[in-house]
């Protein structure tokens, strides 16, 4: 699969050429699948999605910044912890609080009145 930029991705390229700051998040691979959705599964899917977050993580520029949800989630791992997913493919609340002081800490640096 031949990952294409396309409309999705290039609202990152805009923003930084009007000066403003994106902020692009990677996908985060889904957790191991349950017997029962196994049938309706494809492993195809995680890598795809190493290949679509290898082109977001290229995007990186001084006005386009990369929340690595993937690297911060799953890491060296092949599939989301379970503990950090509601479902397949849902986050849970303890992955959204280390996703938002992630968040938190690309953002500390952007706020008016932060030593640059």
């Amino acid at each position: 699969m031949k990952v294409r930029s396309g409309r999705r991705l290039r609202f990152a390229q805009e923003a930084a050429a009007s000066g403003a700051v994106a902020i692009v998040s990677t996908i985060v691979r889904p957790t191991t699948p349950r017997l029962i959705r196994r049938p309706f599964w494809s492993d195809r899917v995680y890598a795809i999605i190493d290949e679509v977050n290898a082109h977001i993580r290229g995007l990186a520029a001084d006005n386009v910044l990369i929340l690595d949800a993937d690297a911060l989630l799953v890491g060296d791992k092949t599939t989301l912890p379970w503990h950090l997913a509601t479902d397949e493919v849902h986050l849970s609340k303890e992955a959204h609080e280390l996703l938002a002081a992630r968040l938190d800490e690309i953002l500390r640096p952007l706020r008016p009145g932060a030593a640059h």
